[in-house]
């Protein structure tokens, strides 16, 4: 069960200085698993979903079912996934007139990039931070992969070089799962991967979106480090014989995986510790910010929570602190200024301009 790990008791003093918005009423939670029930059907729950809970978990079966209906790439359903979480948050949050939420931002690892926030480099497709308050936030990292099983997903990949900058050191062709620690590790400034469980590969399956932690890859680890040791001295020789070859990176990369060839079989398995998509997200934005939760990092300065933004090679701001989806109010006003001028210049012989009602208010 995600239940939230054991910490001393929050006084109401604290409990006041984490939290930037009152907590959902039971009136609300209410509302919310009747929509959850109206729009997925009897969904059993561990814990009592909040409206940005309810959005994800509505949001994220619908890409399921349409995953069913016509299987995807996992690319396309990186990006299936954002552009429901922004539609699911800004009706949700609308129809049960909800300003009592988390903030939520989508973080992206640029695919083809090579600064130190890429796909490349981290080893991450995406983050999630669950934002409640100024100084204290939930955050997590996921690496995702097509499955065409619901119980184990295929995680072998070679990460490309990275050359030496005036901050980092060159990076060898290596696992992909390598970088991913590494990123976390960075991140939690620790050296205990006993603690990564919010690193997950993120397996879209045929009818489940699983996530597996990266703490569950032990043994996968210990294997890859030992082939590193000498496909590192390979790559090193590799490196000299070629530094004028313009094309350098690519054949470094493809040679990094001949390297590894031996591991293109590797696996994570569904066990004890795996969690669906829906369920994860659900316990990282419902359970109420006095602990930690199975999954999650924690975040517990406003440094911090900076830190982690700035390992996006870009963001988007599902949900604001306050409770309101993103863009602002003014900006939707803007917005729709905007798409009423246009209108207006439109040459049609057969259509008018009908205002829009007036009781509407742009951003209600």
């Amino acid at each position: 069960m995600l239940a939230p790990k054991k910490r001393p008791h929050v006084g109401l003093g604290k409990w006041m200085q984490i939290m930037s918005t009152e907590w959902p009423s039971s009136e609300v939670i209410l509302r919310v698993e009747q929509l959850i029930h109206a729009c997925i059907g009897p969904l059993d729950q561990y814990v009592q979903p909040t409206p940005l809970a309810g959005a994800l978990q509505i949001a994220t079966f619908q890409i399921m079912k349409a995953h069913l209906a016509h299987p995807q790439q996992e690319e396309e359903l990186t990006s299936m996934l954002l552009g429901a979480y922004v539609s699911a948050a800004t009706w949700v949050l609308e129809v049960l007139e909800s300003r009592e939420s988390a903030g939520l931002t989508w973080g992206h690892h640029n695919k083809h990039g090579k600064s130190g926030q890429s796909e490349g480099t981290t080893g991450a497709d995406f983050s999630l931070l669950i934002k409640f308050g100024d100084e204290f936030a939930r955050a997590a990292v996921f690496q995702a992969k097509c499955s065409d099983s619901n119980d184990r997903v295929f995680v072998h990949r070679v990460a490309p070089y990275r050359a030496a900058t005036p901050k980092t050191s060159a990076r060898l062709p290596e696992p992909q799962m390598l970088r991913l620690v590494s990123h976390g590790l960075k991140i939690s400034a620790s050296t205990e991967e006993s603690k990564l469980d919010w690193l997950h590969y993120c397996a879209y399956g045929p009818t489940s979106f699983f996530c597996t932690p990266l703490t569950q890859a032990t043994q996968t680890l210990v294997d890859y480090r030992q082939t590193k040791v000498s496909a590192d001295v390979a790559l090193l020789q590799f490196l000299a014989d070629n530094l004028k070859d313009p094309s350098l990176d690519e054949k470094l990369k493809k040679e990094g995986g001949r390297l590894y060839k031996d591991h293109r079989g590797e696996v994570m398995k569904r066990d004890e510790h795996t969690r669906e998509l829906l369920h994860l997200l659900a316990a990282g934005s419902s359970f109420k910010p006095d602990g930690d939760v199975t999954g999650w990092l924690s975040l517990r300065t406003a440094s911090a929570i900076e830190g982690f933004v700035e390992t996006f090679s870009s963001d988007v701001k599902i949900v604001e602190l306050n409770g309101r989806s993103a863009p602002a109010p003014t900006a939707e006003a803007a917005m729709i200024n905007q798409l009423n001028d246009a209108l207006k210049s439109y040459k049609s012989p057969v259509s008018s301009v009908r205002p829009a009602s007036p009781g509407f208010r742009p951003g209600r």
